[in-house]
C-alpha cells in the first residue's frame, strides 16, 4: 500500500502532472500562442511562482514546451508578445 501511495504522490506533483493538465485545457495540437496565453492566464498554477518576469528558467514551462516540442526562440516571441498585452 505504501508504494501506491508514494506513486500517487508522484503523479500528483512535478512535471508529469503539469504537462498533463497544460495538454488537458488546450490539448496536444495547441500552437505557440495558445500555451503562451494558458501559461500567462494561469502562471502561478502552472510556475508555483509568482512573477512571470523570469520565465526562461522555469523547469515546469521548459516540460511543457519540450512537450510540445516547440522552438524555443518560437515560444519566447509568443511569450513576449502575450506579457505585452498585459
Amino acid at each position: 500500500m505504501k508504494k501506491v501511495k508514494l506513486f500517487e504522490d508522484f503523479l500528483n506533483e512535478g512535471k508529469f502532472n503539469t504537462v498533463a493538465k497544460v495538454i488537458k485545457a488546450v490539448g496536444r495540437g495547441a500552437s505557440e500562442e495558445e500555451i503562451a496565453e494558458f501559461i500567462y492566464s494561469n502562471f502561478k498554477d502552472v510556475t508555483g511562482e509568482d512573477s512571470k518576469d523570469d520565465i526562461e528558467s522555469s523547469d515546469r514551462v521548459a516540460d511543457i514546451i519540450g512537450s510540445y516540442k516547440f522552438d524555443i526562440e518560437e515560444w519566447l516571441a509568443a511569450w513576449k508578445s502575450r506579457v505585452a498585452k498585459g
